[in-house]
């Protein structure tokens, strides 16, 4: 009969530990990015428009950083609401600028709160192979430059973190 209470003791003891060492390596939720897309509503000329394609890849490439981070996105041809975390987005196009290339251009502007960066005018240049479909072509463009903006993100809104990526 005396061992029953040192067992209860040796239990809430045990789950004590247990839930502090849960506590203890709960993952630290991500920030949350919004995508503040900025563009002419009247250029859509392909069959997947640029607006879902940059948004696609761009928050594939943002979530794959060191860091954990949720992206969401927003349209806005003016008068932007204002976002905790946002990289705004003033698309000014995918052109060709010789006979066998496409380029990807966008002034993009990071902020964090108060904090504000200018990433300039982000240029990827992309030369493509005869007879490549035009929706691959646009995808690699697209995907070259959000290769570029997001390790600048990643340091811009965790300067002084070094440690592993946390999934959540």
């Amino acid at each position: 009969m005396k061992s029953a209470p040192i067992f209860g003791v040796a239990f809430s003891i045990l789950l004590l530990a247990s839930c502090t060492e849960a506590l203890a390596e709960a993952p630290v939720p991500p920030k949350e990015l919004t995508l503040v897309f900025v563009d002419s509503l009247k250029d859509n000329q392909s069959d997947l428009n640029n607006y879902d394609r940059i948004v696609r890849v761009f928050k594939h490439e943002l979530e794959n950083q060191k860091h954990p981070i949720k992206v969401v996105a927003e349209r806005f041809a003016s008068n932007m609401a204002k976002h905790e975390i946002e990289l705004q987005i003033f698309f000014q196009g995918i052109r060709p600028e010789t006979y066998q290339d496409l380029t990807f251009a966008a002034w993009m502007i990071v902020r964090d709160h108060d904090t504000k960066r200018d990433l300039g005018v982000i240029r990827y240049r992309y030369d493509f192979r005869p007879f490549e479909p035009v929706e691959d072509r646009l995808e690699i463009v697209v995907r070259g430059a959000a290769q570029m903006v997001a390790p600048r993100i990643d340091a811009f809104l965790f300067p002084n973190e070094d440690g592993p990526k946390q999934k959540p």
